[in-house]
């Protein structure tokens, strides 16, 4: 049961630090750092550290097109989950003793009338 929900855990945290990466990117292809020029299109990647999504405009087009690389999406999606998976497993472990302790300031700080 313990290892059912660490592994719970695991994903949960995994998702997480997922979707986190993948609004970043969103961000910093939505405001770029630069303007475009004339000449220069305006294209979407997405991925880090594997690009799996690019938005982009052909000549002459007035929607743009986009392609998936799946590959590169299930590469980013388990190099993350190992990535969190071993951060996990290295963590300290903390005393049960000190988090009652904080848990009971913490307690106190917000329900001071208690």
């Amino acid at each position: 049961m313990k290892q059912a929900k660490q592994i719970i855990v695991e994903t949960f945290l995994s998702i997480l630090v997922f979707f986190s990466v993948f609004f970043l990117t969103i961000l910093y292809q939505i405001n770029p750092l630069h303007y475009f020029n004339s000449g220069e299109t305006y294209s979407l990647n997405l991925g880090f550290p594997f690009k799996y999504y690019e938005q982009f405009w052909l000549t002459g087009s007035k929607i743009p097109n986009s392609s998936w690389f799946i590959q590169n999406l299930i590469y980013d999606c388990l190099l993350t989950l190992i990535f969190v998976t071993g951060l996990y497993f290295l963590k300290p472990k903390v005393n049960t003793q000190k988090k009652m302790k904080f848990s009971k300031i913490f307690q106190k700080w917000i329900f001071p009338n208690i």
